[in-house]
């Protein structure tokens, strides 16, 4: 595997496509940000492709085309790992790295019939601007900027709302992730304001503003588990879903045995 050249990102957002699926839309977020740590197996046409983040409890991967050479890399690398990818590349992975687990995600698409149209009153919410940047980071969580290369990057090429709280945000709503199509939302609200409708006033604000200024579609990604992710994501309007696995290894011992 090799890092990805311009040539390369622009074959691999041709093969992709647009529509290459919302489980895809990391790595084509990658690609058009040109963000590090995409991998091909060749310099100009790759055919297996590799987005591969580190990190210190968990390293993230999301890849497409054929496993073989992906996987091959993943094999190598140390520590926890956590790939999302199309569900043909299990076998592969089992037999390069051994036992793995499955843990379920689930895209959400919103309804275009229940488009939020304003926040709930009375809480006021705004958009976030450049100035806003130090504020964003104390009332967001540690990977909030994650598939960003600084909160500038996010506020030119995304969108931020937020419950204003004096100076300081009680919650914010922002792109995650996106592409030519779709918008990824993620929302936080510090802990001692939650349970007040400032998440969902703050997310609402932002899915309006992705459907009427940004003419996307936007995406709400959790983990099949997540009850209460998932049920104000349907409060929102959100309804159809996308079953994908995200798949983790090396498995734990206590997990191994049950």
């Amino acid at each position: 595997m090799t890092p990805l050249t311009a040539e390369a990102s622009r074959h691999v957002l041709d093969w992709l496509g647009p529509d290459a699926g919302p489980g895809r839309l990391p790595l084509r977020h990658a690609l058009l940000h040109d963000r590090p740590g995409l991998w091909g197996d060749d310099s100009r046409r790759p055919e297996s492709v590799l987005l591969f983040r580190p990190g210190d409890g968990q390293s993230e991967a999301f890849g497409a085309g054929r496993p073989g050479p992906a996987v091959n890399f993943l094999a190598r690398q140390a520590g926890r790992i956590a790939l999302l990818a199309p569900s043909a590349w299990e076998g592969d992975v089992i037999a390069a790295v051994g036992p793995v687990v499955g843990y379920g995600l689930v895209v959400t698409l919103l309804d275009p019939d229940r488009v939020p149209r304003r926040p709930p009153a009375p809480i006021p919410v705004r958009r976030l601007v450049a100035e806003d940047a130090a504020a964003f980071a104390a009332a967001s969580p540690p990977w909030a900027l994650r598939s960003w290369d600084s909160y500038q990057e996010m506020y030119a090429s995304g969108a931020a709302f937020g419950v204003p709280l004096g100076d300081a945000l009680a919650s914010v709503a922002w792109v995650y992730e996106e592409d030519e199509a779709s918008d990824a939302v993620g929302i936080h609200t510090l802990p001692k304001y939650r349970r007040l409708g400032l998440g969902r006033a703050a997310a609402s604000a932002l899915l309006s503003h992705i459907v009427a200024d940004r003419g996307k579609s936007p995406l709400w990604i959790t983990s099949a588990d997540d009850a209460g992710s998932l049920s104000l994501a349907a409060s929102l309007g959100f309804s159809s879903r996308v079953a994908e696995t995200l798949l983790r290894w090396p498995v734990p011992e206590d997990e191994e045995k049950g």
